[in-house]
């Protein structure tokens, strides 16, 4: 087998991280949602905020990814991730909205 890059190295990293802090925050949270009993208001801010870093990091590994395309500038690869992002953006703005 080849030697990860960099680039691999680090994305592997933001990807392992951020699933890592969700799952403590989420396993955090639901102790604390059991502890608490029916008014767990913490332990299930806590669990939301689990899913949220769970969503976010795909987002954070694109953001990534493109920086390492721009510092390399690989014109072609750096326009891709600005792209992605861009639709990303504009999916998470319409979806703040609300439904239509």
């Amino acid at each position: 087998m080849s030697k990860p890059r960099p680039i691999e190295e680090g994305l592997a990293v933001v990807l392992r991280g951020g699933v890592v802090l969700s799952m403590v925050l989420v396993a955090a949270g639901l102790g604390l949602a059991l502890y608490q009993g029916t008014q767990a208001g913490t332990g299930i801010e806590l669990i939301r905020l689990g899913l949220l870093v769970l969503v976010a990091t795909p987002v954070l590994r694109v953001i990534w990814a493109t920086g390492v395309f721009a510092l390399r500038r690989d014109v072609v690869w750096t326009c891709i991730g600005a792209a992605v992002l861009l639709v990303l953006a504009i999916s998470f703005l319409l979806g703040a909205a609300g439904p239509a």
